[in-house]
């Protein structure tokens, strides 16, 4: 006993183990994405114009395109995807619209937004920010669903 209590062998290693946090590569960190992912979060990109939406969600679809043909290997976060946080009209729609006009622009934003069109998507969309993406997907179509009442189209 008193033997291997009295080698430096085991005297330095407590030493040691206090000085180095060696229980902490059992319990990785985040990785960096989610960090970087909880503060964009709460941080969201807010649009002057639903032009600048329209631009920003061009890009997210050229992304998407890359994603899909393997030049891009990275999955989506919830900061990836541009949401139409800031601008009057989710589907870009303007008082000066005709019916016809705004019957248009809701469609087709209610095809982009609709949950069943995301389920392709969400493959792409890293898993533990899924059910974010979910959730706000559903938020938008809210949103959609309003301005489709405003509007009084059927």
């Amino acid at each position: 006993e008193d033997g291997n209590r009295s080698s430096s062998k085991t005297s330095k290693p407590r030493k040691a183990n206090s000085a180095k946090p060696q229980p902490e590569p059992t319990e990785p960190p985040p990785p960096p994405d989610q960090s970087v992912h909880a503060v964009q979060t709460h941080q969201a990109k807010k649009f002057n114009s639903f032009a600048d939406f329209s631009a920003a969600w061009s890009a997210f679809e050229k992304r998407l395109s890359d994603r899909l043909s393997g030049t891009r290997s990275a999955a989506f976060l919830v900061s990836d995807i541009p949401w139409p946080n800031g601008i009057e009209s989710v589907s870009g729609t303007i008082s000066s619209d005709t019916a016809a006009e705004a019957k248009k622009k809701l469609r087709t934003a209610l095809l982009r937004w609709h949950p069943d069109k995301w389920a392709p998507i969400l493959e792409h969309v890293a898993e533990a920010d899924r059910a974010e993406v979910i959730a706000r997907v559903k938020l938008v179509t809210q949103r959609l669903l309003e301005e489709k009442q405003r509007y009084d189209l059927k």
